[in-house]
């Protein structure tokens, strides 16, 4: 199956991504390069679901050792333990190991991303083996047309 990115796909990416950028002011300056925004889109082109990865107030930054423990995930916080046959993920980074389960579990049929997951167990294999479409959009440009 060819896998595939249409404008639609691009203007919701870039939704994402705007999302993320707006909230970086709000983030402590070392979680900025960590922060991840995620939607989800039914067939008609809604936005069903919004996520944003989230700091733990007074909590000091670290490091990345502390990330999967304390950061409220993106695409979790965006599909929110509901059912989504149909739908698509868009995020601004590759879910890793964790986000992959929940995406498996609420039956998401594809997921668009624009950066790759460098820091943390990737959690495209778990997606591929479910047999969710997975497409990379790379060199997306981050402003709303």
């Amino acid at each position: 199956m060819e896998k595939r990115c249409t404008e639609n796909d691009k203007r919701f990416l870039r939704q994402a991504w705007k999302s993320k950028e707006d909230t970086d002011g709000l983030s402590q300056v070392e979680f900025r390069s960590f922060q991840v925004a995620a939607l989800v889109v039914n067939p008609e082109n809604r936005v069903v679901g919004e996520g944003l990865s989230k700091w733990p107030p007074g909590k000091h930054w670290i490091g990345k050792e502390e990330y999967n423990d304390f950061v409220d995930q993106a695409e979790i916080d965006a599909i929110d333990q509901r059912d989504f046959p149909g739908c698509t993920l868009y995020t601004t980074r590759c879910p890793n190991e964790e986000s992959a389960r929940h995406i498996v579990r609420t039956r998401l049929d594809r997921v668009l991303y624009v950066e790759e997951n460098h820091l943390f167990k990737s959690g495209l294999p778990l997606l591929e083996s479910a047999k969710v479409e997975v497409v990379r959009v790379p060199n997306l440009l981050p402003e709303v047309p």
